[in-house]
């Protein structure tokens, strides 16, 4: 015989394994199989690519997909044109932009302001905090640059008030109060002077009214004795220095200033105080 013979005589080799035991080992458990077996090509493709090394990853990778797909509506999906309002306008509504620009509850003592604003802010998508807060912001830094707009408005009207007061010198006041008796003869407000002056600055608006009140007689409101005489009207520097140079150079009058008129002389002290700003 080529072979030791089993017990019951058939002679088969004792190496040999019997017909039905080859996924089993020695201590009797199932040899491993392959658990991409029964995969298509395709599934098996993709679990090669994804890097599932066994079952349990496949289902922990499905477990968390169940997570993300659990917190999906609260993820906002964002266009990608940021600049089409209607496409963004769920994504403002989740952020908090109120439905209407009315309920931003903004209040302002200028009510256009007001609508300007709170419309433009729904129209930029913003939440009410940030519409409050910006418009907190807004309100502050408008209030400052009035301020110094203010300050530096009186400060350049201060300046129109010295050069004029300089340049008229002692006759300041009188001339001031020909302007204003001009401006209330022909019926001009108050209001309207400031609106002139506005445009035109307040030194200006002041010699044109001042021009038209000593061209209608302004002396006799100021108690001088008309436009011809000399009476007490207050001349400016530049005036009487000039209507000194003119008597300088009057023969009858400088006779009489010499021979002692006290008319002359009286006349030529005021004129010198006046040449220097002096009353």
């Amino acid at each position: 015989m080529s072979g030791t013979e089993t017990p019951n005589g058939t002679g088969a080799s004792t190496n040999e394994t019997p017909v039905g035991t080859a996924a089993a080992n020695t201590a009797g458990i199932p040899a491993p199989t392959d658990w991409h077996t029964g995969l298509s090509d395709d599934l098996k493709g993709y679990v090669s690519t994804k890097g599932f090394k066994d079952p349990a990853s496949v289902v922990d990778s499905y477990r968390n997909l169940e997570k993300l797909i659990g917190v999906k509506e609260k993820l906002l999906q964002v266009p990608d044109n940021l600049g089409d309002e209607k496409a963004m306008a769920d994504v403002w509504k989740r952020l908090g932009r109120p439905e209407k620009p009315e309920e931003y509850g903004i209040r302002a003592e200028n009510e256009k302001l007001a609508k300007w604003y709170t419309e433009t802010a729904h129209k930029l998508g913003l939440n009410r905090n940030q519409a409050e807060a910006l418009f907190k912001s807004f309100d502050e830094y408008a209030k400052v640059e009035a301020t110094e707009v203010e300050t530096q408005h009186k400060a350049k009207a201060d300046q129109m008030v010295n050069e004029l007061k300089t340049k008229w010198g002692a006759a300041y006041d009188q001339n001031l109060t020909v302007a204003q008796s001009a401006a209330k003869q022909f019926g001009i407000t108050s209001e309207q002077v400031a609106q002139l002056e506005s445009v035109m600055g307040f030194q200006p608006v002041m010699e044109l009214l001042n021009n038209i009140g000593a061209k209608i007689g302004e002396p006799d409101f100021v108690g001088g004795t008309g436009a011809k005489g000399f009476g007490t009207k207050v001349l400016p520097p530049a005036q009487a220095k000039e209507k000194i140079n003119q008597l300088m150079q009057d023969t009858e009058w400088f006779n009489r200033y010499y021979n002692g008129d006290v008319q002359a002389r009286q006349e030529f002290e005021n004129l010198n105080k006046w040449a220097i700003g002096q009353t």
